[in-house]
């Protein structure tokens, strides 16, 4: 392939050298031209002279400048030879690893620098050397930030200015997370010799460092690269977790909030484990799921439910990506899930009131409306436990069909009982969930005829609840669209109930055409489109059947 010129070269490198900045800023733009061309090639010592000035514009004080030397960065490592790249690799690791508290722009420089490489690789030869040059450099900044430092332990190459203090070597950590995240989730198949060592210094991280916020990007990154882990090593990483759980126990790890924070990092470790892997997980269900769950039982006091929160969203995903190994476990877990489907402690009511309340005229509203102004509290939190148990409750019944005969009946009325919601996420959660059950069941109905019989006959009680949130005083858009959308599913999945009936005008469709009628006349203030969209759809096939 031929060379590019080494005289153009030369005169744009001394353009670049200018003190003008625009005159920096158009040899850059110049330069970056070059670099794009499939046929740029430069002799070694030109090469070299490149690298170094790119390196160089990344400081520029005009911004415009060290922005295009950023783009420079993925077309000269890819076009340059194996050793400048290194050296290109090895220039912005000096950068990111910079301590000194005047520095924060070249650690900036260093970091975007080596993201904006990562991710403009793709399927590049030049990303075989870029994983091999970079990955040890980050592991041994990671380990040297444990150590009370960044300066002197980076490795070959990666030194800073000295050692850096506890925020500088937090941040450079984080950093070198969302770096090595990158390079798993493209190239972790690259990564295979650096799998082990990132294993034990990432375990070692989450042990001993002591930002919340840094120690979740290690779990994030730990998830990635057990996606192109080997079996041998994915059971060895989910062990230690699983053990990291057991060791501590359930009583000891909910006892206080350093102890929560400590065991989530662990739990949302194994979740995310099981989303990055799949079925490769299943064999470690077994061990994790009941450890989770106890966990979450035992976390029962307000404090924690951040904590309560991941352990369910821990057994959604375990639920969701390995269903055949959770299969005997969903008992417990659908228990759990109803158990919390009603936690709320700011606002208690016992469930015969909850039943009434369906019954009740839509004069009773304002009561409603005033509870709920007397129990806001912008520090409650927990709304995320009721969303995420509401969630799980979806998952078990969209990923194992076969037990929704056996908890229909347990299962539709507390999802019912809880239309009353005062957070509209969760109530639209619910909303999605109650759609699930109805899908599935309908999927099943040659099956399971029993199931079909549950559903259909819990069609007025279901009809009743809803109109209710649709008539509610204060009820939101989004809410009465997923009262229409609920009874669009309940149509479509199973023609005719909405009619059953000896007396036409007592039939569950007589109590929906008033609000229908309403809706499709433009008289719901707030309605919007996507009202009235799902209005029509369920018109359509409630005509049909």
């Amino acid at each position: 392939m031929a060379t590019t010129g080494s005289a153009a070269l030369g005169m744009i490198l001394e353009k670049i050298a200018s003190k003008d900045k625009d005159f920096r800023y158009m040899a850059t733009s110049d330069l970056l031209a070059e670099l794009t061309k499939e046929t740029f090639r430069a002799a070694p010592d030109v090469e070299k002279k490149v690298c170094a000035v790119v390196l160089k514009q990344l400081d520029d004080q005009s911004g415009d400048v060290s922005s295009l030397a950023i783009k420079c960065l993925p077309p000269l490592v890819k076009g340059a030879s194996e050793r400048a790249s290194e050296e290109v690799i090895t220039g912005l690791c000096a950068k990111l690893a910079a301590t000194g508290k005047d520095q924060q722009q070249q650690r900036d420089v260093g970091t975007i620098g080596l993201k904006t490489v990562v991710a403009d690789l793709g399927a590049h030869p030049a990303a075989t050397r870029v994983v091999a040059t970079l990955a040890p450099k980050l592991t041994a900044y990671i380990t040297s930030s444990l150590a009370g430092g960044i300066g002197g332990g980076a490795g070959s190459g990666g030194g800073g200015s000295g050692g850096g203090g506890g925020k500088d070597a937090s941040d450079i950590s984080g950093d070198c997370l969302d770096i090595l995240n990158a390079m798993a989730s493209g190239y972790g198949a690259l990564m295979t010799v650096h799998h082990q060592p990132l294993k034990t210094v990432l375990f070692a991280f989450l042990a001993e460092s002591g930002k919340q916020g840094t120690r979740k990007r290690a779990v994030t990154c730990l998830a990635t690269l057990s996606a192109s882990m080997s079996d041998a090593l994915l059971a060895a990483t989910a062990a230690a977790a699983v053990q990291k759980l057991a060791a501590t126990g359930a009583p000891a790890a909910a006892a206080s909030p350093a102890n929560q924070a400590n065991t989530a990092l662990y739990v949302q470790l194994l979740g995310a484990m099981a989303k990055t892997t799949g079925y490769r997980f299943g064999k470690h269900v077994g061990s994790a799921h009941p450890l989770v769950a106890a966990l979450c039982r035992a976390a029962s006091d307000e404090k924690s439910e951040t904590l309560r929160e991941q352990c369910l969203q821990t057994l959604e995903l375990f639920a969701c990506k390995c269903p055949t190994e959770s299969a005997p476990l969903l008992p417990d877990a659908t228990a759990l899930a109803l158990e919390l489907l009603s936690h709320d402690p700011n606002f208690t009511e016992d469930d015969e009131d909850e039943e009434m309340e369906v019954e009740e005229d839509e004069d009773d509203d304002d009561d409603d409306d005033d509870e709920e102004d007397e129990y806001s509290d912008d520090e409650d939190t927990s709304w995320k436990v009721r969303r995420a148990a509401t969630r799980l409750l979806s998952a078990i019944v969209t990923t194992s069909p076969a037990t929704l005969e056996a908890l229909f009946d347990q299962a539709v009325p507390r999802l019912l009982s809880r239309l009353r919601e005062r957070e509209e996420s969760v109530k639209l959660d619910i909303f999605a969930t109650l759609e699930d059950v109805l899908r599935t069941a309908a999927a099943t109905r040659s099956a399971s005829p029993a199931l079909t019989a549950l559903a259909v006959a819990a069609v007025p009680a279901l009809v009743r609840g809803v109109m209710k949130q649709f008539k509610a005083r204060g009820s939101s858009p989004k809410t009465k669209t997923a009262v229409f959308g609920l009874l669009r599913e309940l149509a479509s999945s199973f023609p005719g109930a909405l009619g059953g009936g000896a007396d036409a005008g007592a039939t569950p469709l007589a109590a929906v055409v008033p609000s229908l009628q309403r809706v499709l006349a433009g008289g719901v203030p707030g309605g919007g489109s996507n009202l009235r969209v799902e209005a029509l759809a369920f018109t359509r096939l409630a005509l049909e059947s």
